[in-house]
């Protein structure tokens, strides 16, 4: 996909335990077969760039603008990723099955 065209972007990724997934503008755009836990610390989150990235040979910082930045304690379905996109919300916390 074409990410060039100075459009607005809807990107998700989620992780569900076993898969990673990566979403643009409501669509599953690629995914991977990835096992185990994400491990939980105190840590800052950056988003957009790494304080490590900036001075190597290679920078890696975020050249754009970045809007409405959400992280959920639990992965997003296909559904809830698309229902976003089109500017639904989904439940704060997952629904028990």
């Amino acid at each position: 996909m074409d990410l060039t065209d100075e459009r607005w972007r809807y990107i998700a990724g989620t992780y569900d335990g076993e898969r990673v997934c990566l979403y643009i503008d409501g669509k599953l755009s690629n995914f991977t077969q990835v096992h185990g836990n994400i491990v939980l610390e105190d840590s800052i989150v950056f988003v957009g760039g790494y304080p490590k990235w900036g001075g190597g040979a290679k920078n890696l910082s975020w050249n754009g603008l970045i809007d409405d930045v959400r992280i959920y304690s639990y992965a997003l379905s296909a559904e809830e990723i698309k229902d976003l996109y089109e500017g639904k919300e989904p439940p704060r916390e997952k629904k028990s099955e």
